[in-house]
């Protein structure tokens, strides 16, 4: 049987102990508010919080544990934490008197270990940012962004500079954009490029040097594969020879057709068994010849 609460002094003010049960009761041990040897109870009021000296165990089919802003109105300052089928949810009320059943309100983080999912969101309304960042005053942040937008979402690499965040890179719409930086991939290919575009305000160009000052020069090649052999071929190349660079191009021995040979474009090709090299040109869709000569 328990005994009735008794009152202690702690030389700042007045807490409650309550007594273990008896060896009789449903527990063995102590109470749960008290403890078995004495000493302090687990539990005890200070004058602005509620102080717990062991661990705190919630056991339901969905165990949950509320906080509620009394200054709010019902659904705002109402958040939660919980458990459901395995799956751990912390979330803001999407109704009043938590209407909605644990992981249909707006989830801020999803773990479901079946899978290895962690999920962070920010989906109480849209458009919504959900923002990572690194470091405390703003001159030594940076921050990942993602942006949700029914037009244009998008994902910003931003980093701190004079006082303010500048993007550094970019992914709207499927396109990334690298703002006011290089993009430097350590030796490694880009693949999948369809189409390269400029800015619209400047030339375009290709280097194969990354400085003035490099001790080495060299080429910039273009290559054509064959995907009947899967055998890649240098068509032309850029090649660096002191005050002479030259624009070297593949001449082979054959005769182009109209479907091979745009309109305007013309080639030169190179007939083996004569020695012969001669321009073609596409005029009209009519491939016109003009033999140049034999090499010598």
């Amino acid at each position: 049987m328990t005994t009735e609460p008794k009152e202690i002094r702690d030389g700042r003010q007045l807490v409650r102990e309550l007594s273990p049960r008896s060896a009789g009761s449903d527990y063995a041990l102590a109470s749960a508010l008290g403890v078995k040897e004495g000493a302090y109870p687990s539990i005890f009021e200070d004058t602005d919080f509620i102080t717990f000296l062991k661990g705190l165990r919630i056991r339901h089919t969905t165990p949950e544990l509320r906080l509620e802003e009394v200054d709010q109105v019902d659904p705002a300052g109402r958040f939660r934490q919980g458990a459901s089928g395995d799956i751990f949810y912390l979330e803001r009320s999407s109704a009043a008197n938590w209407a909605n059943a644990l992981g249909s309100n707006y989830t801020i983080l999803f773990f479901r270990p079946s899978d290895n999912v962690l999920e962070i969101t920010s989906k109480a309304a849209e458009p919504g940012d959900l923002r990572l960042i690194a470091g405390i005053s703003q001159a030594n942040m940076a921050r990942i962004i993602l942006q949700s937008s029914l037009a244009t979402p998008n994902i910003n690499f931003e980093v701190a500079s004079g006082g303010s965040f500048v993007s550094r890179l970019q992914i709207v719409s499927g396109n990334i954009e690298i703002n006011s930086s290089d993009l430097d991939l350590n030796s490694n290919p880009i693949k999948g490029l369809r189409l390269i575009n400029g800015d619209g305000g400047a030339a375009l160009t290709l280097r194969s040097h990354a400085a003035l000052t490099d001790a080495t020069a060299r080429r910039i090649a273009l290559y054509a594969l064959d995907p009947a052999t899967d055998t890649e071929y240098i068509v032309a190349n850029i090649v660096p020879k002191a005050a002479t660079p030259m624009f070297t191009f593949m001449g082979s021995d054959y005769v182009p057709t109209t479907a091979e040979l745009d309109a305007g474009h013309y080639y030169v090709g190179y007939t083996k068994a004569t020695d012969t090299a001669t321009l073609y040109m596409n005029e009209g869709g009519v491939v016109k010849t003009l033999v140049l000569g034999v090499m010598v």
